[in-house]
Formats: structure tokens, sequence, C-alpha cells
């Protein structure tokens, strides 16, 4: 039963570390995208259809084993912006645990993991 147990928690720290790394690649990939188009934070048509938005960037930047939909995203984009100022991007993922021990003793069953990236406009557009 522990070699079971141990197996689980080693599953679920690489689980951790995989949607870390997948996270970070998303926002990091979402807010460079997001310094050169300040006004394409989320897929709001025109110009910032399809493909041409920092939501869409950050979705397909991670490998398809993320799910979205226990994912949050936040652009944080001032208004109005100009050139020099902070963008942001910041991700958070909701993981259910496979661990029985540690899942119960987590108030939320899971854990949140969270990434952020900031980048500075550098294009008017």
């Amino acid at each position: 039963m522990f070699v079971f147990i141990f197996f689980l928690g080693m599953l679920d720290l690489a689980r951790v570390y995989f949607i870390s790394v997948s996270l970070e690649d998303s926002a990091s990939d979402a807010v460079l995208f997001l310094s050169l188009f300040p006004d394409c934070a989320e897929d709001t048509g025109g110009a910032c259809s399809d493909k041409m938005n920092a939501e869409y960037r950050a979705i397909n930047a991670a490998s398809g084993d993320l799910n979205w939909e226990n994912v949050a995203y936040d652009a944080d984009v001032p208004a109005p912006w100009g050139v020099g100022d902070t963008v942001s991007v910041e991700l958070i993922y909701q993981l259910d645990l496979l661990t029985p021990v540690v899942s119960q003793i987590a108030t939320t069953g899971g854990l949140t993991l969270t990434a952020k990236a900031t980048q500075t406009i550098v294009a008017e557009n």
C-alpha cells in the first residue's frame, strides 16, 4: 500500500512540474504577443480575431495535455497604454491531485498553480 501511495505522490509531483512549465511557457508567449499588440488581449473580432490575440497564443503555446477548462486567463493592459508601459498575463490552473492523503489535506482537493509573465510594450499599432 505504501508503495502505491508513494507512486501516486511521485506522479503528482511530475504532473505539477509539467503543468508549471507549460503554464509559464503559455504566459510568456501570450505576454510577448501582447507587448507587440496591446489591444489584442482577447478575441474581440476584427483585427484581434482568430490567431491574432494573446489568449489564443497562450492556449496554443502549451502542449495539448493541459485542460484549458481549468485555466483562468487574466491579461492586464493599462488604459490608455503607450510604449514603455507594462503588460502582464496571469494563468491560474486548478490541479486535482491523485494522492489520496494529500488531496484530503488540501482544502480545495488539489493545488492551485499560477504563472505570471510581464513585458514592456515595445510597439505602437
